[in-house]
């Protein structure tokens, strides 16, 4: 009788079992929610916080391996001093999805699922309330296929606009193709992809990276190091490499290979974009050059060696003087005008030909890049003598 019971309690249990189990509901599955989007002007921090957030939102699950990338204004190709300050929060705010990694030699691409590219432009639309609003765009996409899988963008006011010490020191704006490639890439949509050239490049980033952190604490022999490693690359023989081995070159007082790397650098402009963006300053308001410290020294020599590239090419050339938003039109026109003027009076004296190749434009402020009009390191790419290649009609 016992068995019986035994038997027939073990039978309950199993069909008990069994209902359950064919009853119990699926598991329920973590979807994306993302964040509102927040269409005004943001504070540094606040805007920051807000795109970590919302890259966040669009992943599920946690520990993904994320490499973060050199933020770039889009508009002057520079590096700003904040992106320590952005590399910072985002790496605190990330976390919730991310195991962030910073650009490192070392890495190996296998090993990082994804990377966070991003850049910033300044943006004088209406709905900006201050003159410091720029306009950030990111994008997070997989290593290995490109794959974009989230993307954000705020309008953010940053406390300051300071190029790093790489940049402000570059003798040339480094607007290269690369950045047209990066540019181009974060602002697509999730499910598109970000440009191959672009991924590949990562690679000779790292190095750019290790040569700019080392060239920011002063030591000039391991970023020429750095630098000589990534010209070596399928991909490094681009402005940015040379425009490195150019300063490095310098305050190492390598003054014969330091001209060498300017040839290239300006070879290397002219060849990619028929321009060169040099990065002559004048006084506010004047046609005259800034002499501060060595300038006039390190013009003397630049123009030396454009007069050398323009000598020995075929193109005729058109010297373009601009000017920043501030004053009326024709004023700035007939400045601008100046300053290309004085350029190729200076470039007369190694290449007294010049004249018969080129031709004076005054701009104004009618080609402004970035057009804030504050006189200062946010425009000072508006202030700019430009040389363009065409082919000669006469």
């Amino acid at each position: 009788m016992v068995k019986k019971h035994i038997r027939f309690f073990a039978l309950a249990a199993a069909l008990l079992l069994s209902f359950s189990c064919a009853t119990a509901p699926p598991p329920v599955q973590e979807t994306p929610q993302r964040i509102q989007k927040i269409d005004r002007v943001l504070g540094f921090e606040e805007g920051i916080i807000y795109l970590a957030r919302d890259i966040n939102s669009q992943f599920i699950g946690s520990h993904h391996k994320l490499l973060l990338d050199t933020f770039l204004d889009a508009n002057s190709g520079q590096a700003l001093t904040i992106n320590k300050a952005v590399e910072k929060l985002l790496t605190v705010n990330l976390t919730e999805r991310f195991d962030v990694i910073q650009m490192d030699t070392t890495l190996e691409n296998d090993h990082i699922d994804y990377a966070l590219s991003g850049i910033l432009q300044y943006d004088d639309s209406p709905r900006t309330s201050t003159q410091k609003a720029y306009h950030f765009f990111v994008a997070v996409y997989e290593m290995n296929s490109g794959v974009i899988r989230a993307t954000s963008d705020a309008l953010i006011e940053i406390p300051e606009y300071k190029p790093t010490s790489t940049y402000e020191d570059s003798p040339i704006f480094l607007r290269d193709g690369k950045l047209d490639e990066l540019t181009a890439s974060v602002k697509r949509n999730p499910g598109e992809r970000m440009s191959q050239s672009y991924l590949s490049y990562l690679g000779t980033k790292k190095l750019l990276v290790a040569a700019e952190q080392a060239y920011e604490k002063g030591d000039n022999q391991k970023a020429l190091k750095y630098y000589t490693e990534a010209e070596k690359r399928p991909d490094g023989k681009n402005m940015t490499v040379y425009s490195g081995l150019y300063n490095t070159a310098r305050l190492l007082n390598q003054s014969n290979e330091a001209e060498q790397y300017f040839g290239q650098l300006i070879s290397t402009s002219i060849d990619e974009k028929k321009r060169i963006e040099i990065k002559i300053l004048f006084k506010v308001n004047s046609a005259y050059f800034i002499d501060i410290g060595d300038m006039p020294k390190h013009y003397s020599m630049w123009l030396r060696q454009i007069a050398t590239q323009f000598q020995n090419r075929s193109e005729c050339v058109n010297i373009v003087g601009h000017s920043s938003r501030t004053g009326k039109e024709e004023y700035n026109k007939t400045l601008s005008k100046k300053r290309a003027q004085l350029v190729q009076q200076v470039l007369a004296v190694k290449y007294p030909q010049i004249k018969k190749k080129t031709e004076i434009i005054g701009m104004g402020y009618a080609e402004n890049i970035v057009g804030s009009g504050t006189d200062d390191a946010r425009d000072a790419i508006d202030r700019r003598v430009e040389f363009r290649l065409m082919e000669c009609t006469k």
